[in-house]
């Protein structure tokens, strides 16, 4: 009896596991198919799943052969279950980390672009106040002295290389225009006037290159991981935008190189926009396989494995309990049944039932030794192979056969050789 209510309830418990596992995955593959398609399809897909799966698992509990395709078949709409689990648990893991990481990777490439355009203003600032420094140097040589356009004759410095050949210039231009020649001496002239029209230049470059680094460091300290993708695209577009080419080119005299593009928000998402954004998540997660990701496949593979394993070794549980028992436990059963209603003060009725009882476990006896030779048969010939029943096992059959066949006058040799064929005595 005990045999039989284990199997009852390991029976209920496999059943009523595997039922709320596949309830459980059922919720999860809603909300995954839910991503792209409308909730009533989700809905209907997600059943078609699970009751695939489900009804396999329970298949698998009753059957004992051919197991390997309905593994294959259980498997093949697994995978989709599982994808669409991972989907939802990855969705919601990193429903608030997206975002964070999102941001977090903006500043980054953000801060990067306004560090390399402030590095490049800063070299120019520096550059600029040389070139200012110089011009002045220049004037004043010229008040007090003279022939400024004489100063640093061959030198590899490029600026005041110009600015000489400017000056060159400037007096040839005159000297042609009032056809006599320049007197170059100390005092104020037309060389004075062209550098002095210079440096206001330098200087307004200067200047132009000053105001932008301060704004510029201003900005970078304004770029932050706590405000969303759109507030710091706002500030390092600005940066972008108001940098000075043309001035930093005047100043350091080259054309600048190519420097790095304004990063897009598109490229930084911090949710999914649309369905089929999220899905295209969703499967960039997969591919980068960040530890959000592994956990959400791994607990997606978890679910829907357990079905399967419950069903498997559910399955082993119960056939582990023999069923041969079964009528001994039935007869165990009715004898308790039996001997509680009758009184132990009437010998004779008690006797009746005690001998009833016998003759039934007998009976039942004879029938688990009957079915439990066929089992072992059954599997021999399965296997290829033959079975050897021990000489007293068989001694014991044949009596319990000539019992039986005295119980039973109609009983005949043919229907105990008939019983006996399946025996293979040693």
């Amino acid at each position: 009896m005990f045999a039989r209510e284990l199997s009852r309830t390991t029976a209920v418990m496999v059943y009523g596991g595997t039922f709320l596992i596949s309830a459980l995955s059922f919720f999860t593959t809603l909300n995954g198919l839910a991503i792209i398609v409308s909730y009533p399809l989700a809905i209907i897909g997600s059943l078609g799943f699970q009751g695939a799966m489900l009804g396999i698992a329970w298949s698998l509990i009753r059957i004992k052969r051919n197991r390997m395709t309905y593994v294959v078949v259980f498997a093949t709409a697994a995978i989709f279950s599982i994808f669409f689990s991972y989907a939802n648990f990855d969705s919601k893991l990193r429903e608030n980390t997206r975002s964070m990481d999102a941001r977090n990777a903006f500043a980054k490439v953000g801060r990067e672009v306004i560090e390399e355009r402030s590095s490049l203003a800063k070299r120019a600032r520096l550059t600029g106040q040389y070139q200012l420094d110089r011009l002045s140097h220049l004037i004043e040589l010229e008040e007090e002295h003279g022939w400024a356009t004489l100063v640093d004759e061959g030198s590899q410095d490029l600026f005041v290389q110009s600015v000489i050949e400017g000056a060159r210039r400037t007096v040839k231009a005159w000297s042609a225009n009032e056809g006599r020649d320049y007197h170059q001496g100390s005092g104020r002239g037309i060389i004075i006037n062209y550098l002095e029209s210079r440096r206001g230049q330098s200087r307004m470059l200067l200047n132009r290159v000053n105001d932008y680094v301060q704004w510029a460091d201003t900005i970078a300290t304004r770029v932050s991981e706590r405000d969303s993708v759109a507030v710091q695209f706002a500030y390092v577009n600005r940066v972008v935008i108001d940098f000075p080419t043309s001035e930093i080119e005047m100043i350091l005299g080259r054309e600048l190189p190519e420097l790095k593009a304004l990063p897009q928000p598109g490229e930084f998402a911090e949710k999914a926009t649309s369905s089929q954004h999220a899905l295209a998540l969703v499967i960039e997660d997969l591919f980068s396989m960040n530890p959000l990701a592994i956990f959400s496949l791994a607990l997606a593979f978890a679910i829907d494995a357990i079905i399967l394993l419950v069903a498997l070794a559910g399955s082993r549980a119960i056939s582990d309990v023999d069923s041969s028992d079964f009528a001994l436990e039935r007869v165990e059963e009715e004898a308790i049944s039996r001997l509680k209603s009758v009184s132990l003060d009437n010998p004779t009725i008690l006797s009746e039932r005690l001998e009833e009882n016998l003759a039934s476990y007998r009976i039942a006896a004879r029938y688990r030794d009957r079915l439990s030779i066929l089992k072992d048969e059954s599997r021999a010939l399965e296997q290829g192979k033959r079975i050897v029943i021990p000489n007293s096992r068989v001694a014991i059959l044949e009596s319990d056969l000539d019992s039986s066949g005295e119980n039973n006058p109609g009983s005949t040799q043919k229907d105990r050789s008939s019983t006996k064929i399946i025996i293979k005595s040693s």
